[in-house]
């Protein structure tokens, strides 16, 4: 009992000092973007680059085209496998079973950054289905924060920024997509997938025109 308090004790501590790292780099004047529909482009470069153009890779090494998301509400969403938050793989395979036949998805981007995932590919993989019979598409390890963050959570985190900052500051935050490519929303940690706040915001995504 003692040791799970201070592992609980210790996340905590470990949320709150990176929550104000956040809070102080958000404080510094960050780069201007110009945002137009599913593309965003950021004060000194030259690309205007669309939610589409970006490509990835699944957890089992298939390539994998953001574009054969269009016309799709996709909800995004950095995971851990050793996290408080974990349980919430559970959450997101419920509202991607609710919705997925109206054209709803649910990609995982699985991430050591928080130092709660440090495990291969393709344990990570077996550990969602193992334990919480997931579906949905997860793609390889990436990071999520810092100077060296993937192209997609770069792109995302310049879209949408959190309540007080811009980088990612936990395992589980979420981030929803419309049918035209363009963030719409996005949520903390502490937001369960399956919460009203979430699932109201899918549903009107869901019922815009492309």
């Amino acid at each position: 009992m003692n040791a799970l308090i201070n592992l609980k004790f210790k996340n905590l501590m470990v949320l709150l000092s990176l929550f104000f790292f956040s809070f102080s780099i958000a404080s510094h004047a960050s780069p201007k973007k110009i945002i137009q529909n599913d593309k965003i482009q950021i004060e000194g470069e030259n690309n205007m680059n669309s939610f589409y153009d970006l490509k990835l890779t699944t957890i089992d090494g298939k390539n994998l085209d953001l574009k054969q998301y269009k016309g799709h509400v996709l909800l995004i969403v950095n995971t851990a496998s050793q996290c408080g938050f974990t349980p919430q793989f559970e959450q997101l395979e419920m509202v991607y079973q609710k919705y997925k036949s109206q054209g709803f998805e649910v990609l995982a981007i699985p991430s050591n950054d928080f130092k709660q995932d440090s495990a291969e590919n393709s344990k990570i993989a077996d550990f969602a289905k193992t334990n919480y019979s997931v579906h949905f598409t997860l793609t390889e390890k990436a990071q999520v924060r810092g100077k060296d963050k993937s192209p997609l959570f770069k792109y995302l985190t310049e879209s949408k920024s959190g309540l007080l900052f811009k980088e990612v500051s936990w395992n589980f935050e979420k981030f929803l997509v419309n049918k035209k490519g363009v963030v719409v929303d996005r949520w903390s940690s502490l937001t369960k997938p399956d919460s009203n706040a979430i699932t109201d915001q899918i549903e009107k995504a869901l019922k815009e025109e492309i």
